[in-house]
């Protein structure tokens, strides 16, 4: 099974994790698309915040297992889906590895092989060039302009955040 089954003619949310989230009541938002996805440590700090409950998938990119074992174990909202990059974990009810080269995002968004794109754009880039949902939007994307919504603390070291949001406001037209 890939993702991209999954999105199929689906109307897809990908929620980022900025802060900007928490300014404007967009959980009936949220829930109301078919297919949402959130990304790393969010989906264990969803209780805590009115940004929606709503969790078809779950796509993270951290390499601790204990990390990621934990978020999920204590996560109120449990998605169906769990999506890696790399070898999964099993965990939820279904298990898949995100089919995507990493390099085909780094050269659209020109950034070298020492960078890493973000698991927001990553996931992007996938969504319109290989899985192709019915619709695709986004909310909570900021390329990092703020902190991350469960967390004071984020780190950006190893991302190119500038390519990142050229590449955001590049395809904004496709998306919107």
């Amino acid at each position: 099974m890939k993702l991209s089954d999954l999105v199929k003619d689906k109307n897809v949310l990908l929620v980022g994790n900025s802060k900007s989230l928490l300014e404007w009541d967009n959980a009936a938002l949220i829930d109301s698309y078919e297919f949402v996805i959130r990304f790393n440590l969010s989906i264990g700090k969803l209780h805590n915040y009115n940004i929606g409950n709503k969790c078809d998938a779950w796509i993270f990119a951290m390499c601790d297992e204990y990390a990621i074992n934990q978020t999920y174990r204590n996560s109120r909202i449990k998605p169906r889906v769990c999506v890696r990059y790399g070898d999964p974990f099993n965990i939820g009810e279904v298990n898949i590895v995100l089919d995507v080269n990493k390099d085909d995002v780094r050269r659209e968004l020109r950034i070298g092989t020492d960078l890493h794109p973000t698991t927001g754009v990553v996931t992007t880039w996938y969504m319109l060039n290989r899985a192709k949902p019915k619709s695709l939007s986004l909310i909570g994307f900021d390329s990092f302009k703020n902190p991350n919504f469960y967390t004071p603390k984020f780190h950006t070291r190893g991302h190119n955040l500038d390519a990142e949001t050229a590449y955001l406001k590049q395809i904004s037209a496709t998306i919107l």
